[in-house]
């Protein structure tokens, strides 16, 4: 199954795809040097999932369609761990002023 083209507009908020962003660097790069697509195991399971840059590039020969039955996901703690702190006093509710004080 052929995905998509990769271009900067695929996503319309920067935010939630940040962890794209070097897969994203990676991929403009091969594109730009003359590569077709890149090709890579899945994270999902058994096989390998496929990016062209240029669908016209390929042909298809068959298809089929999937219906998922079950994933399974295994987590654990990354290595680099990071933490978000709040803004000291930010904790701390502020009482409403009285009318005409300062």
């Amino acid at each position: 199954m052929a995905a998509p083209p990769v271009t900067a507009a695929s996503h319309t908020s920067a935010i939630p795809f940040a962890g794209y962003a070097p897969t994203q660097v990676i991929a403009e790069f091969f594109k730009t040097h003359g590569l077709d697509g890149v090709g890579y195991r899945s994270a999902y399971g058994k096989g390998y999932n496929v990016v062209l840059f240029d669908t016209a590039t390929a042909q298809l020969i068959n298809c089929a369609l999937y219906d998922v039955k079950d994933i399974t996901f295994d987590f654990q703690q990354a290595d680099n761990p990071y933490f978000i702190t709040k803004h000291p006093g930010s904790a701390k509710a502020k009482k409403p002023r009285a009318k005409g004080t300062r």
